[in-house]
């Protein structure tokens, strides 16, 4: 059961379309699985990004997912996509 609720933004959805499926199939469960903060802190390479409030990135391979965790309503929100060199 889920803590969370999981927000995609547009952006994101967008840029999933254009991946392998096996890639995009393996971010999904990411995606999913962050409805399970603060646990899921210790099951993926997530670190805090410094100077952003309440956001963070997990490593998936080459991509970096973007995400802010929103704890008043319970809320994640994946804000962003990217390769390591393009997303910071």
């Amino acid at each position: 059961m889920n803590e969370y609720e999981v927000v995609v933004h547009r952006k994101v959805d967008k840029f999933l379309e254009g991946l392998k499926e096996r890639v995009r199939i393996r971010i999904l469960d990411v995606i999913r699985d962050l409805g399970n903060y603060p646990l899921v802190l210790k099951r993926y390479d997530i670190k805090k990004i410094k100077g952003r409030e309440n956001a963070y990135r997990v490593r998936i391979g080459d991509l970096r997912l973007i995400f802010y965790v929103d704890k008043e309503p319970r809320r994640i929100i994946v804000s962003n996509i990217g390769y390591r060199g393009e997303i910071y």
